[in-house]
């Protein structure tokens, strides 16, 4: 209790507990300096893994929008591809109706000549027959008209 009652006391400079009391405020801050050091470098290192997460968790979202990306490309290349082929077809079969269509047209006018050729020489045949046709018809008949 008697100590309570008094004021503190210091220790006097150059005394024994003076140097060692020195000593030892010294040695509490220096590892009060090296202790927020460390904090401050575990601090850092922390901040720079977290900066290094995230660039890294960027760039795999990056490759994965990019190989998104690729796939779609493909997949419209194909596509376009495909359209392509089918355009292709569909330019082919419309081709060869063309072509059908042309040569039944052209197969239907030759018929239509062909006709109207025949037609014209059947018109001239009963009107104009050859002699030797005429003969025919004469030497069938006996005399008279009669047929033999």
């Amino acid at each position: 209790h008697k100590e309570r009652e008094q004021p503190p006391r210091f220790a006097q400079p150059g005394t024994f507990e003076f140097e060692y009391a020195s000593r030892w405020k010294a040695l509490d801050e220096m590892e009060k300096q090296q202790r927020e050091q460390v904090d401050r470098n575990i601090r850092e290192a922390k901040e720079k893994l977290e900066a290094e997460m995230e660039a890294a968790r960027h760039e795999h979202q990056l490759m994965l929008m990019r190989q998104d990306l690729m796939r779609r490309q493909e997949e419209l290349r194909r596509l376009e591809e495909l359209r392509n082929q089918e355009l292709q077809k569909r330019k082919q079969i419309q081709l060869r109706h063309e072509e059908e269509h042309r040569r039944r047209e052209e197969e239907m006018l030759r018929q239509r000549e062909q006709e109207e050729l025949r037609r014209q020489q059947e018109s001239f045949k009963p009107n104009f027959m050859d002699a030797r046709e005429q003969e025919m018809r004469m030497g069938d008949m006996g005399p008279r008209g009669a047929l033999n």
